[in-house]
């Protein structure tokens, strides 16, 4: 069966988004990471030791939400849109990773605007949201093989550019393929690139506008959604 190619354009503008909305939910939303679940854990482990508050109540409630996020996505796409072309499964997902952060950037300037709408649980509300979008985009790189590089967490992409660096430099003795199929390497920079850029304008924005600016990343998506034709389409 043949695999859906990802654009490097796409995945970089992906990991653009998902650097974009871990930074808005640590900033906003009591140090919660919505687009990769090892840091909630971490920071749990971390904080548990002096009480329970609401940011662990917020990271508690991220972990599952994930887990269960990640489990209706693969029914969805496994059951409701079974028999449909590949690009069609991918752009419906993205859609759904656009409708939940265009429903977080509004509750969040409800929030703003009505003083009822200030407390815990619609905080809780925003982080599971956040978690949720991100749960979506990081089903994607397990339901779509040849996906390549993550988008959502960039350790191992740091870490597959650091050993393409080192063989340039220093060439192995034995010829060794695992790591340059494709061009991964390009791949790789350009979403690290989108990642680190999604993280700098959120960053700015979020401390300025709130988690209201999420509305502009999930614009893009609907509009990558409704235009984007996948490389492979033809294929499907």
């Amino acid at each position: 069966m043949p695999l859906l190619e990802i654009p490097s354009w796409l995945r970089a503008l992906l990991a653009f988004i998902a650097g974009w909305t871990d930074v808005a939910t640590f900033i906003a939303l009591d140090h919660l990471m919505a687009a990769h679940i090892t840091g909630n854990l971490v920071l749990v482990a971390a904080d548990l030791v002096d009480g329970v508050s609401l940011s662990e109540i917020l990271r508690l409630a991220a972990i599952p939400m994930f887990f269960v996020t990640i489990m209706l996505v693969t029914l969805v796409h496994d059951r409701l849109l079974s028999g449909r072309p590949r690009g069609t499964r991918f752009r419906r997902l993205l859609i759904v990773e656009a409708l939940l952060l265009a429903g977080l950037s509004g509750l969040a300037l409800a929030r703003e605007l009505s003083p009822v709408l200030a407390g815990n649980s619609i905080t809780v509300i925003l982080g599971l949201l956040a978690v949720m979008a991100m749960a979506v985009q990081n089903a994607t790189h397990q339901l779509f093989p040849g996906f390549g590089a993550a988008t959502t967490v960039m350790t191992g992409n740091i870490a597959r550019l650091m050993v393409e660096f080192s063989r340039s430099l220093v060439p192995p003795i034995a010829p060794q393929t695992q790591y340059t199929e494709h061009h991964r390497d390009r791949i790789t920079l350009a979403t690290i690139s989108g990642f680190v850029l999604g993280c700098l304008i959120s960053a700015w924005l979020t401390t300025r506008l709130g988690l209201a600016m999420l509305l502009a990343p999930a614009l893009v998506l609907l509009l990558v959604a409704s235009l984007i034709r996948l490389h492979n389409q033809n294929r499907d």
